[in-house]
């Protein structure tokens, strides 16, 4: 989703109804995954319900979602001719200018006010490297990659793949289908080697498990991979199952092994989510390829979809001065489970306002601008 990813273009299906040529189901679940983020943000904020403190415990996962579907959609609409440089400048245009105006208003914050509102207080050499997307790519910086608009180290994965991407696709396009063996092993490596270093309670390894983008890139393959499945061949799976895939894995292993104890690892998580996540996008697409409509085709849940970029780099930011504004003007609130759910509810509703306003007016003109000033 990538939150960051592209218009969904159409594949063209011979015979399908003019409805086949647009994938609005992935678009309206990028507001889904953006959102469940958000909520996982306000988790440790204030009191909560256990249904907000279960979807608080996964909701980041989200993110593992926004890369499956950022490979799933640029392999989608993938253009052979391209060249590296057209390429690039399209995909920065899409992240980089939301990226540096909220990294900014961090800076500004931390400034004026002393705190940075969505990450950690960062230095001058990351925030440089924030400046040109590389701050993720350091092992065991947290606090470098989460500098400033914490949420932004994805965009650093982001940027990799889509460096990665002009060279990567022409030969996944050739040997796609010796590789998707290969990358059932690949995943259960992955799996086994985050449930050992989880149990073995290593530190340096599910740090790089969890946010490096070379690791991550896996993720952004098997979106590729999925989407040229499509393009070869739809076959039909129960969304019901997709979502069973998606959830009971990760519920059986939060139950079995509690936050507490310290033996949960994010990256075994992101393992566990994957095989449902990428079913999910599968199932969506193929559906809206072969015309079906469906009830994430909403087009207000579709405009959402398209603001959910605004949404995931907009609500830290938020998130921050409204738990600075809050206990200052409402002291003595905030104590019970049920006023931090509306202090949350709150929170969401406003956020989501603050993330349309901002793909309207802002994000939406700023990339038309440069579209048009830039010659590709």
């Amino acid at each position: 989703m990538n939150v960051h990813a592209a218009s969904i273009k159409p594949l063209t299906v011979p015979g399908a109804p003019p409805s086949a040529q647009r994938l609005d189901s992935l678009t309206s679940l990028r507001f889904f995954a953006a959102f469940l983020v958000a909520v996982h943000h306000t988790r440790s904020n204030w009191a909560h319900s256990t249904l907000t403190d279960l979807i608080g415990q996964v909701g980041w996962l989200g993110v593992s979602f926004f890369f499956i579907l950022s490979g799933f959609v640029l392999m989608w609409g993938y253009d052979p001719s391209i060249t590296f440089k057209p390429f690039i400048i399209k995909r920065l245009i899409r992240i980089y200018p939301l990226h540096f105006i909220t990294l900014v208003i961090s800076l500004l914050s931390y400034l004026i006010i002393g705190n940075p509102l969505a990450g950690y207080v960062g230095k001058f050499n990351g925030a440089l490297a924030s400046v040109f997307l590389v701050h993720d790519w350091l092992p065991q910086h947290a606090k470098i990659r989460q500098a400033w608009n914490g949420v932004s180290w994805t965009l650093s994965c982001e940027f990799f793949f889509y460096l990665c991407a002009p060279f990567l696709f022409p030969w996944l396009l050739k040997n796609w289908k010796r590789l998707r063996l290969v990358l059932v092993g690949v995943w259960l490596g992955l799996l086994a080697l985050s449930s050992v270093a989880s149990f073995l309670k290593w530190e340096v390894l599910p740090d790089i498990l969890l946010c490096h983008p070379i690791v991550r890139l896996f993720e952004f393959v098997l979106g590729a991979v999925a989407a040229l499945q499509l393009k070869e061949a739809r076959f039909n799976i129960p969304k019901v199952a997709a979502i069973a895939l998606m959830t009971l894995p990760l519920a059986v292993y939060c139950y079995f092994v509690p936050e507490a104890e310290g033996y949960r690892t994010g990256a075994t998580m992101i393992q566990l989510f994957i095989p449902g996540s990428l079913l999910l996008v599968f199932t969506f697409a193929a559906s809206d390829a072969a015309g079906r409509s469906g009830w994430l085709q909403n087009r207000i849940l579709v405009f959402l979809g398209e603001a959910s970029f605004s949404l995931y780099m907009t609500h830290a930011l938020f998130l921050g001065a409204f738990c600075l504004t809050i206990p200052a003007l409402f002291p003595e609130i905030l104590e019970s489970s049920v006023q931090g759910e509306l202090a949350r509810l709150t929170f969401l509703t406003y956020a989501v306002l603050i993330s349309v306003a901002c793909h309207y007016f802002v994000e939406r003109p700023v990339r038309s601008f440069l579209l048009n000033r830039i010659k590709l």
